[in-house]
């Protein structure tokens, strides 16, 4: 993120199917999840679009669903959904792994 911060990064901006980038995402991590007997799922309608950078968007899913598979239990849960909300798109990774807790 930061090469985005400081300009050093290009971004392809242009319209993006999100079930399909969702479900890309969601391809590169089956083997994982499967090893790990995680149920991994995407709830996204197919006529979902937003504006964006296909493969920024893919990347981002695929490290949030990366960790979700990481903390979470074999027989455990992951999913994306995504749903819009006035002009923007909310994209969802949940799962029910061990949550962090801030330490004190």
């Amino acid at each position: 993120m930061s090469r985005l911060e400081t300009g050093r990064l290009r971004v392809d901006e242009r319209e993006v199917n999100v079930a399909e980038a969702a479900e890309e995402a969601l391809d590169r991590c089956k083997t994982r999840a499967f090893e790990k007997n995680i149920d991994i799922s995407c709830k996204v309608e197919s006529a979902l679009r937003c504006a964006g950078d296909h493969d920024a968007i893919v990347k981002v899913l695929g490290i949030l669903l990366s960790n979700s598979i990481k903390f979470t239990a074999p027989g455990g849960r992951v999913r994306i959904r995504a749903h819009k909300i006035g002009d923007s798109v909310d994209i969802f990774v949940e799962d029910n792994g061990k949550a962090s807790t801030a330490r004190r």
